[in-house]
């Protein structure tokens, strides 16, 4: 068993692999130098509209592993939408870590630096609204990942090929698809 620091570091640069996702872009990846990638969904894709929708309904199911008293849950992390220019048709979806939840908001730090969202900064504290939640993931000390819709989409557009070398660098368990 990997000790629990060690397991978070590694799931940490592991999400940052699949972290910002923004819309209103053709479709496709901008690979960066010490950097995640980010994929680039249009506005309108259906799997990932119904992905973001899926992880806002279930949202309960995030503050109930939040506030459980399981011992093996050892990640918990939001994405969220951020308008770029102000622009309300626009947005980049960016991971927060070091999640807080009170009430009705999310506190968390940027998971990693911005590509157009430039008003913000890696490790930047924010609080976004339950509105602007686009995903949520939860990770027990084994690798299974709770939640994590929008990843699913992404991954499952993989080849197979990158799917694997995915899950063999992150890790990650997806139970389910």
């Amino acid at each position: 068993m990997v000790k629990r620091e060690k397991f978070v570091r590694i799931l940490i640069l592991a999400l940052l692999f699949i972290t910002s996702c923004q819309i209103l872009k053709p479709p496709g990846v901008v690979h960066r130098d010490n950097e995640p990638d980010v994929f680039f969904v249009e506005s309108e894709d259906s799997e990932m509209l119904t992905a973001i929708q899926e992880a806002q309904d279930t949202f309960d199911e995030f503050r109930d592993y939040y506030h459980s008293e399981r011992s093996d849950l050892v990640y918990f992390s939001v994405k969220a939408r951020f308008l770029i220019d102000d622009d309300p048709s626009s947005g980049e979806h960016i991971w927060l870590y070091d999640i807080d939840l009170s009430d009705n908001q999310v506190r968390g730090k940027i998971g990693n630096e911005p590509l157009d969202a430039v008003y913000l900064s890696i490790d930047e504290e924010v609080i976004i609204g339950m509105d602007d939640i686009s995903d949520w993931m939860v990770v027990d000390e084994d690798g299974r990942v709770y939640g994590g819709y929008t990843v699913r989409v992404l991954r499952n557009r993989m080849t197979e090929e990158e799917r694997l070398q995915f899950d063999e660098e992150t890790g990650f368990i997806f139970e389910y698809e």
